[in-house]
């Protein structure tokens, strides 16, 4: 089964790039330049994972737009890669607020494109037994 990926970044060229690194990858994927958007196309077609910028224009920006996808129901599964800034204060916050991973945007593509890849592997869960 195709995995679907949402990418939500407010620069097209960043996008583009970033398109570009993961179309080897066997996904799907849907984009848009606004967290608002992002929050309709990720409750519609609840993708596997989101690749979405901390910093965006408009009401919503991606730390909020994190939390409301992490909160709802049929999503919180959902794996939210944040992009942003290399400040130590950001990556807290952000992690803190339900991303699964934050990378800095001056990351390389392929650095996103690897923490992609492992997460839409099709790879079992694991059910742990804890039983003594």
């Amino acid at each position: 089964m195709r995995k679907q990926l949402l990418l939500i970044e407010p620069r097209t060229d960043i996008r583009s790039l970033l398109r570009a690194s993961l179309d080897a990858e066997d996904v799907d994927i849907l984009e848009c330049a606004d967290a608002a958007t992002g929050e309709i196309l990720a409750r519609s077609c609840r993708p596997d994972a989101v690749v979405l910028d901390r910093f965006m224009p408009g009401p919503i920006d991606g730390m909020e737009l994190c939390r409301r996808i992490k909160a709802d129901p049929s999503l919180w599964r959902t794996r939210v890669l944040m992009l942003g800034g290399d400040q130590f204060e950001e990556i807290v916050i952000d992690l803190a607020e339900g991303a699964d991973e934050y990378l800095p945007e001056s990351c390389a593509p392929e650095h996103v494109q690897q923490q992609l890849s492992a997460w839409l592997e099709d790879v079992p869960e694991t059910i742990l037994d804890i039983s003594l």
